[in-house]
């Protein structure tokens, strides 16, 4: 763990302190040897949020998409004793407890039949790539995203690929990130793209994708903008 001399200002809360660095997203979702993305924060983001950190890391390892995927399946038995071993309390245990048979459709709204599946909670699926969001802005900007701004997150895949509205207003947003810079962190692991709203400073649209599915739309939005019913982060 590295520590820069000095107070300095954390790149997810802004507080002024001694400062480490974080791995963006976290380590333990790629294989060892990756060169990872790293930011300054402090002691206490490091190390506030390895709960939400598992928990997304066995929602998106889980899913039936990434079941050829070879790093999932050599990161699933860790995965899979960690869900046992903390039960339906521990940070992974809600995953159990939400499966159910449903309904199955690909991303175009197509039945594809039926199937195993869980509703992740979208709160901690949101602060997850919240954080990763802030991350990647100072990485690309080297400057913190203003406290003016937040974070409005969309997992795409919690909403109904039937409904054409908002299918065809999520497809769109997505061309418009991958228009600007996509970066491929590990091709089968993590990618992500980003556009920069044009006339609005600091606004962005960023689509993140973890293990070649389970895409995330965020926007870097202006607290006094917002207008939407989701919450920022």
């Amino acid at each position: 763990m590295t520590r820069p001399k000095g107070k300095r200002q954390c790149v997810l809360c802004g507080k002024l302190a001694y400062l480490t660095r974080d791995h963006v997203p976290p380590r333990q979702m790629f294989p060892a040897g990756t060169q990872l993305i790293t930011v300054p924060v402090c002691l206490e983001c490091n190390n506030a949020w390895s709960g939400d950190d598992e928990y997304f890391r066995a929602v998106v390892a889980l899913r039936a998409e990434v079941q050829n995927n070879p790093v999932v399946n050599d990161l699933l038995p860790q995965i899979m004793r960690g869900v046992l071993r903390t039960g339906p309390r521990g940070n992974t245990g809600t995953i159990v407890s939400t499966m159910r048979d449903a309904e199955l459709f690909t991303p175009s709204g197509v039945f594809a039949g039926y199937g195993g599946t869980y509703m992740p909670e979208d709160l901690r699926m949101s602060r997850f790539a919240a954080r990763i969001v802030r991350g990647l802005y100072f990485h690309e900007s080297t400057r913190r995203l203003p406290d003016t701004y937040g974070v409005a997150v969309y997992v795409v895949a919690n909403f109904d690929p039937r409904n054409t509205t908002w299918r065809e207003g999520v497809q769109k947003l997505i061309r418009f990130a991958l228009e600007g810079k996509t970066v491929d962190v590990h091709p089968q692991v993590f990618t992500y793209a980003y556009n920069l709203v044009p006339d609005k400073a600091d606004a962005t649209v960023w689509i993140l994708t973890f293990y070649g599915h389970t895409p995330i739309l965020c926007f870097t939005v202006d607290r006094a903008d917002h207008k939407a019913p989701r919450p920022l982060f």
